[in-house]
């Protein structure tokens, strides 16, 4: 299974997460504020290895796969911006858990461990909207013969 492929698989679990408007396998250019939040999917190739050294035909590819999370919201509660975020984050987790193979793609996907990292809200010049932003992180394991 190809890089592309194995994003593509992420990409088709996290269009499905309440909130989220817009999940991309790049880093596009400029984000109009209606596609906020959105998801940016990466994925560092960490090792490859024999998966069995009886057969070493089969082998093991192991990812790590970043998802770049943000959001601009004009709401002037900040409260209230805070718990939507951290709502939309944990439908983020719960989605992950649940496709723990991204759909039969992959042999494994935030199996053991899913990171997450927030950044303070930052004000959006000329504006009172506020921007939320967290980085979550996790392994994939990919299983290819040849």
């Amino acid at each position: 299974m190809s890089t592309k492929s194995v994003k593509l698989s992420i990409q088709a679990i996290l269009q499905g997460v309440a909130g989220v408007k817009s999940v991309y396998t790049y880093l596009p250019r400029v984000q109009q504020g209606s596609l906020f939040p959105s998801i940016v999917i990466t994925l560092e190739k960490v090792h490859e290895k024999v998966a069995s050294m009886g057969n070493p035909g089969r082998r093991q590819i192991h990812y790590v796969a970043s998802l770049y999370i943000q959001t601009i919201d004009p709401d002037p509660n900040g409260q209230a911006l805070q718990d939507r975020f951290d709502d939309m984050l944990d439908a983020i987790d719960v989605t992950l858990r649940a496709n723990k193979d991204l759909g039969g793609t992959v042999l494994k996907s935030a199996y053991e461990s899913i990171d997450t990292d927030s950044f303070l809200p930052q004000e959006v010049a000329g504006s009172a909207s506020m921007l939320m932003r967290a980085i979550k992180t996790f392994d994939v394991t990919v299983e290819i013969t040849g």
